[in-house]
């Protein structure tokens, strides 16, 4: 079991220092192994960002090395940045997915969000060790794809929450009309209406 506790980084340069609001970690599902969502997403890792290659000063985006993180199979997993800035970003498995006979950290897609645009796309990616065959070389972290399909622009942490909230605003003043509604309705209509309506 030595290979479960190995630190695995991935990193990718950005090219130049950015505010950064959201890092979306896209979980693999490889088309040359059994159909298996979420595979190689790591049970515990940490997030981070740095203006250094080294990472000698870095701010945490997401620290989840205490308990194990449950494996999100095909759900992205977003973490708000809060507009940290920095030119790298690196995702540390430090408890790897359990395979068959070994220990594996793989994800189809790391993207880092800054107004609304995924900055990482077609960027430079740096890991300890990877795998260069097939449609595991590491220049796949960052190509667009999740492991068997181009992905479409999703909501962004802001943007769900700005969603959330008119969803809610609008719940509430359908609620309201629906009372304003029933208050202004004699007993009468109110009977007639039931009837046409069943």
């Amino acid at each position: 079991r030595q290979k479960v506790d190995r630190r695995r980084p991935r990193s990718i340069d950005l090219g130049q220092s950015l505010p950064l609001e959201e890092v979306r970690l896209i979980p693999a599902r490889p088309i040359d192994f059994p159909d298996t969502p979420g595979f190689g997403f790591p049970a515990r890792f940490r997030v981070e960002a740095s203006d250094n290659t080294d990472f000698t000063s870095a701010a945490t985006i997401s620290d989840r090395t205490t308990t194990d993180f449950k494996n999100p199979g095909d759900t992205p997993v977003s973490f708000s940045a809060d507009k940290k800035v920095a030119r790298f970003v690196r995702v540390t498995a430090t408890q790897l997915w359990e395979r068959t006979s070994d220990y594996v950290f793989a994800l189809a897609e790391m993207q880092v969000f800054v107004t609304g645009t995924n900055v990482a796309l077609g960027t430079a990616v740096s890991a300890l060790d990877s795998i260069e065959t097939g449609n595991w070389s590491k220049k796949f972290l960052v190509d667009g794809f999740d492991s068997r399909r181009k992905l479409t622009r999703l909501l962004s942490v802001e943007e769900s929450a700005e969603k959330d909230k008119l969803a809610a605003e609008v719940e509430a003043i359908v609620g309201k009309r629906r009372q304003l509604v029933d208050a202004m309705t004699d007993e009468a209509t109110r009977t007639e209406l039931a009837r046409v309506t069943r």
